[in-house]
């Protein structure tokens, strides 16, 4: 019973609270790259980042906590609450790619 508690112990908060591991969603800027990992609340809590391939910087964060969508940009750090809810699951990844799009270029391909 003390290695089953030892090993759930050292299980990473991540995993505990039902999330995922990041992983890529398709993106066609050069030199960038879209990942996405999900947080719990059934998917309904995510995160999505746009980096630099190269340097690894983020340039823009859009999560959803489960309610209420938030962005924040590297020109604009402070993150900010979007007046619109978050997207069905059905809609979620065209609207993360439309979302990040427009706010880091200025358009949606």
């Amino acid at each position: 019973m003390a290695a089953l508690v030892a090993l759930t112990g050292m299980a990473t908060p991540a995993f505990a609270a039902g999330g995922t591991a990041p992983y890529a969603l398709p993106w066609d800027r050069q030199g960038e790259a879209l990942e996405y990992r999900s947080c719990g609340c059934a998917d309904r809590c995510w995160v999505a980042r746009v980096r630099n391939v190269r340097t690894k910087t983020v340039l823009a964060t859009l999560r959803c906590d489960c309610e209420h969508l938030y962005l924040s940009t590297r020109a604009d750090a402070k993150e900010r609450q979007l007046p619109q809810a978050c997207p069905a699951p059905a809609e979620k990844h065209a609207f993360i790619e439309q979302t990040l799009k427009t706010r880091l270029h200025g358009k949606a391909d």
